[in-house]
């Protein structure tokens, strides 16, 4: 299966609201890819080296669940994007996703 930039095993998420992408949308991409494969399955990154799996497709959506999740607490509690970043969220996945 090959994922094209919905799936990346190197950078963080890249999203083109410009031809209509949203992050939500997104997240259910990975949901539909992640119900169409079996545990055999060889998935193909847009970005990364290397094969992945369904498992791989697992881990890259928790991910993008706990940055969906990170961002709206941030939202709700009224932060604007400057004290988002300045919180430094991903400070522990920056060295393998930059």
């Amino acid at each position: 299966m090959h994922l094209g930039d919905v799936f990346r095993t190197n950078m963080y998420p890249i999203i083109d609201h410009y031809n209509g992408g949203s992050f939500l949308g997104m997240i259910d991409a990975m949901g539909l890819a992640i119900g169409m494969a079996c545990p055999y399955t060889k998935v193909i990154p847009g970005h990364g080296e290397g094969v992945s799996d369904r498992h791989g497709m697992l881990d890259y959506q928790n991910l993008l669940f706990t940055l969906r999740d990170w961002v709206q607490t941030h939202i709700d509690e009224g932060h604007s994007v400057e004290e988002m970043f300045a919180a430094g969220p991903t400070r522990d996945l920056d060295p393998l996703l930059g």
